[in-house]
């Protein structure tokens, strides 16, 4: 055994302490942040200056329009709607493998309700071949590449992944709501500050399979008929509402951080409504089957100038990312959207009751995203066949196959 529980469990008693300590500032921060939720709701326009002033390395949200101190409850549901659901699994790069390449996987699956068409789940698989295709040269540095292993693969299967989902949803039957639905976020921020080259991220944005793209056609097929588009995270641990709080709760005349009081004579002034994320905030104000305020994300970077940073990629094409909360029996989940949807209240109500009747049809998640998963999954039997395989194909000659050092954490020596 590698992992000695027994010493673990002597610190236990040490780790259940801080938690008691942690709940009781929890509280007192808790009862602050409604409180100032409150009053920053009552002068939207105000909080609103006040967050477009400051200097923080912090993801802010700005309600968009609606009153962020409450809840709203959702309308019944259609008797007739369809939900597409894509999600995405991959086996990355292994060194220690006789080749070098990955495999994506992206499952979906379109269910319809109150018609008589039958519901699609399926897969495609895709395996990327080594040399050339995973190295991308940058076009403005010679000597700066990426290799598509790790973060990066996890990147390009986000994209792949949206563009799956705009492309199937252009062929979901019309004459009824429709909902397509991403697991996790929109993946726009992410691809925005990886740490990847220019001709990478360009790629992943502007490319026929790219971001752009499949944001537009969604676009399109919103302003064709009802159909409403949304990314779901289960249990997220964002922040942006709690940050916004700290920005309204610093006593500075202008917020700048780095000149923070805090700094040389902690706490920060801030940390009176600092929790640790928003979930802690909207479970206390919404009732189960509401949803918070619709929030415009406002993703900012730490500004060494008086001159504003240039909006990211997706706001000067429309389609920056807003967000509510829903609160389900069971958890907190986090739902993105684009602008362009989140301004629609009627679109914006749909989406709100097609979640709650697809997490009622599930076990507390939508059930679309759970079949999807289903499709998507590299189970570890999955790895493990497609390493043998790939071990048999590709290995020229008979003997062990792989590195020695995969060979030997293969096998127990001593």
């Amino acid at each position: 055994m590698s992992l000695d529980l027994v010493r673990v469990a002597e610190q236990l008693p040490l780790l259940l302490a801080q938690l008691d300590t942690e709940r009781a500032t929890r509280g007192a921060r808790l009862r602050a942040a409604l409180a100032r939720l409150t009053q920053e709701a009552a002068r939207p326009e105000r909080w609103a200056q006040r967050l477009a002033d400051c200097r923080c390395r912090w993801p802010l949200a700005l309600p968009l329009h609606e009153d962020a101190a409450r809840g709203y409850a959702a309308p019944p549901p259609p008797e007739a709607y369809s939900v597409l659901a894509v999600d995405g699994s991959h086996i990355d790069v292994d060194r220690h493998a006789p080749a070098r390449c990955f495999v994506l996987n992206l499952g979906w699956a379109a269910i319809h309700y109150g018609c008589d068409l039958p519901p699609e789940l399926d897969s495609a698989a895709e395996v990327q071949p080594s040399s050339q295709p995973l190295t991308e040269q940058d076009s403005e540095d010679a000597s700066h590449e990426d290799t598509i292993r790790g973060e990066t693969l996890a990147l390009l299967r986000s994209v792949r992944e949206l563009h799956q989902l705009a492309q199937l949803a252009a062929a979901l039957p019309g004459g009824h709501p429709r909902a397509a639905l991403l697991d996790g976020n929109l993946g726009l921020w992410n691809v925005t500050q990886a740490p990847i080259s220019r001709r990478l991220r360009e790629r992943l944005i502007y490319d026929s399979g790219g971001l752009l793209p499949a944001l537009n056609t969604l676009r399109d097929l919103a302003g064709a008929g009802l159909l409403v588009t949304a990314a779901y995270t289960s249990a997220p641990g964002t922040a942006d509402v709690v940050h916004s709080l700290r920005v309204a709760a610093c006593p500075l005349p202008e917020v700048v951080c780095t000149r923070c009081p805090g700094l040389s004579a902690p706490p920060r002034p801030c940390d009176v409504v600092g929790l640790t994320a928003d979930a802690d905030l909207f479970t206390e104000l919404l009732a189960p089957g509401e949803r918070s305020a619709v929030f415009l994300t406002r993703s900012r970077a730490f500004l060494r100038s008086d001159t504003a940073a240039a909006a990211p990629w997706y706001e000067q094409e429309g389609h920056a990312v807003a967000f509510f909360y829903l609160r389900l029996p069971e958890e907190l989940a986090r739902v993105e959207m684009p602008v362009w949807q989140a301004g629609r209240p009627e679109h914006v109500a749909l989406l709100h009751t097609l979640l709650l009747d697809q997490c009622a049809k599930g076990p507390g998640y939508p059930i679309a995203l759970q079949e999807a998963h289903e499709q998507a999954v590299i189970t570890t039997v999955d790895r493990r066949s497609f390493a043998a395989l790939l071990d048999r194909e590709v290995r020229p000659s008979p003997g062990p196959g792989g590195t020695a050092k995969s060979r030997s954490k293969a096998t127990r020596r001593i």
